[in-house]
């Protein structure tokens, strides 16, 4: 009997374990799925909506070939900019590897800018050329070759039982075996609309002739080996985060890196890091961790930040201007020299709100402008700088600086904070001859600094 009774508590036990052990499996298997649907919802609501900005590019420049009123024409500049800007953001919550889609980057960057050239050069009278009226016409058509493009994907995506992950995964595929199967990559064939796309000559900060402008950190720098850019990836993601560091791919833009894909011991987690050829700076790292929350408050977000920093020999940095967006902070740094604010030479950090690691790095505008500035020391005092300001504005804080002008050329400033109903702002005296270079309204809000 005792037997029995022992055989019969046994098959219970098993019985409950085994019910426990499915119950944690549907559980976990529910809450991955969970995750998966809400990470391929929020990929897709990118996607719609970067297809619905660049039908609005395509609509407002076709607009903007006809009129030839310039309070219409800057009105259009105005549209097709916030559109591309929307844009651009939208594209870059995708997981696609910059280097795939670089010239559309490109084009959605040029395309505002242009316009908004165009618009000034007609408010101050001076005529458009016919030349410039063509490259309006090029642009309208690209831009409409490029929704084609987006919203067959889109139709693809909508009719196909694969999610949007599964065929960015399909093209990341296509495009490592390259051939004939680098043709079926849909990235890739959006990007083919702009094999031919015209270079933009124009008096702007993304013409193309400032587009290849050489970085200043690595002029005379030697090309690195392959072995010793992963090296420098490794060292710079830290070897106990990472169980293997994998060559993905190259990229060819104005500045060449090697791009390096690391597993984790998170299968959900994977890190994308790239260092350029020249040189072997990491120029950008994102890891995709997963932010369940965030109770990172802006101080500590700055304190995380400086220290990652100073480690990796990053030094005497200033921050400026920062976002929260789903748990994760952005803060903007820029360099100093003399206590003078390099606003160019700026580094970008993300950090997770939840686990308060760095999980993004962007050091292009640094790797691009940082240099040995030859004037630190300005001409004219601060009280004469603030002398011929609006006397309406009440005035706080100044400080120098250099600014990046839109003809890609920098002038140091004095950066005035000021007030004036209730709003923020930042007026740019240049230092040397006192003409007012820029004014930015700040925005200061629940969970960001910003500056228009």
């Amino acid at each position: 009997m005792d037997f029995i009774r022992r055989h019969k508590s046994s098959i219970a036990i098993t019985a409950v374990a085994l019910a426990l052990l499915i119950g944690l499996g549907t559980y976990t298997y529910n809450r991955v799925e969970a995750y998966e649907l809400k990470v391929e919802n929020q990929y897709r609501r990118a996607f719609y909506d970067l297809t619905d900005s660049v039908k609005n590019i395509d609509v407002a420049l076709s607009k903007g070939i006809i009129t030839t009123e310039p309070k219409h024409l800057a009105q259009i500049a105005n549209e097709i900019t916030q559109y591309s800007s929307y844009a651009k953001a939208c594209l870059g919550q995708l997981p696609i590897e910059d280097a795939t889609l670089e010239n559309t980057q490109k084009f959605l960057t040029q395309v505002g800018d242009y316009t908004r050239m165009l618009a000034s050069k007609s408010i101050d009278n001076v005529p458009i050329t016919e030349q410039q009226h063509q490259t309006m016409m090029e642009l309208s058509k690209y831009a409409n070759e490029l929704f084609q493009s987006l919203n067959g994907l889109e139709e693809q995506i909508l009719s196909s039982k694969k999610g949007f992950s599964d065929i960015v995964a399909t093209a990341h595929e296509a495009q490592q075996a390259g051939g004939s199967e680098a043709s079926q990559n849909a990235f890739s064939d959006i990007e083919a609309n702009f094999l031919n796309y015209p270079s933009l000559i124009y008096d702007g900060p993304f013409s193309d002739h400032m587009e290849n402008i050489e970085p200043e950190m690595l002029k005379g720098m030697p090309e690195v080996s392959l072995e010793e850019a992963k090296q420098k990836a490794l060292d710079f993601i830290g070897s106990d985060k990472v169980k293997s560091l994998e060559h993905a791919s190259d990229g060819e833009g104005r500045i060449h890196t090697y791009g390096f894909t690391a597993v984790t011991d998170d299968e959900n987690r994977s890190i994308y890091i790239s260092v350029t050829k020249q040189g072997g700076y990491v120029i950008s790292m994102l890891d995709t961790k997963n932010v369940e929350a965030s109770d990172l408050n802006y101080e500590e977000g700055i304190r995380i930040s400086q220290e990652f920093l100073n480690t990796k020999g990053f030094h005497n940095f200033k921050d400026s201007y920062y976002e929260v967006v789903d748990g994760i902070m952005t803060i903007n740094f820029a360099a100093t020299q003399d206590g003078v604010i390099l606003y160019p030479d700026l580094i970008k950090l993300k950090i997770a709100g939840d686990t308060k690691e760095i999980i993004g790095f962007e050091a292009r505008g640094y790797l691009t402008h940082h240099k040995q500035r030859e004037q630190t020391v300005p001409s004219i005092s601060a009280e004469a700088a603030k002398k011929d300001i609006n006397k309406n504005l009440s005035t706080d804080k100044v400080n120098l600086c250099y600014i990046p002008l839109e003809s890609g050329t920098e002038v140091l400033c004095y950066e005035i904070k000021g007030k004036f109903d209730n709003k923020n702002y930042l007026i740019y005296i240049n230092a040397n001859n006192g003409n007012e270079e820029k004014i930015l309204l700040v925005l200061d809000q629940e969970n960001s600094l910003l500056t228009m």
